[in-house]
């Protein structure tokens, strides 16, 4: 519900507003919405069904000049784990795992998440809808995560 439906009831909600200012929706995804991961199906799912109304909502929206497109980011490093009870060592090495298979080498800060989000409302991206921003560090463009190649540095 929280991940599809209310996205949905909050578009449609607000659907005159958002025509009569020419709106704009960000809805925020994960990269687990295209590459899944065993274990999680259900967040799996519901981010693939995100990143569908998005699609979906920006096709219907884009006639009365709406916009509506979505940032995907990988794994953030906020205390969400913490506070689920996973232990220091534990956060260390899902930290140092997500480090070691980024292409970029290192995580995905909060802080480059909002600067997205930003961008997608700002009149410089008026063109963009229907469109799932990655903000991972190209882990998107990896299978699973990014292993280096023998002989690579």
């Amino acid at each position: 519900d929280l991940n599809v439906r209310a996205p949905w009831v909050l578009i449609n909600f607000f659907q005159d507003m958002l025509i009569a200012g020419q709106g704009c929706v960000v809805n925020m995804s994960c990269m687990k919405g295209s590459k899944p991961q065993p274990g999680l199906i259900g967040y799996c799912m519901a981010k693939a069904g995100l990143e569908s109304v998005t699609k979906s909502a920006a096709l219907e929206l884009a006639r009365f000049g709406v916009r509506v497109n979505a940032v995907s980011s990988s794994f953030l490093n906020t205390n969400l784990y913490r506070t689920a009870g996973v232990t220091d060592l534990d956060y260390q090495s899902i930290n140092q795992k997500e480090c070691d298979t980024n292409p970029m080498g290192r995580m995905c800060g909060v802080e480059e998440v909002c600067r997205a989000v930003v961008h997608l409302t700002s009149q410089h991206s008026r063109m963009m809808t229907g469109q799932i921003l990655h903000v991972d560090g190209g882990k998107h463009n990896t299978v699973r995560g990014q292993q280096s190649w023998y002989g690579m540095k």
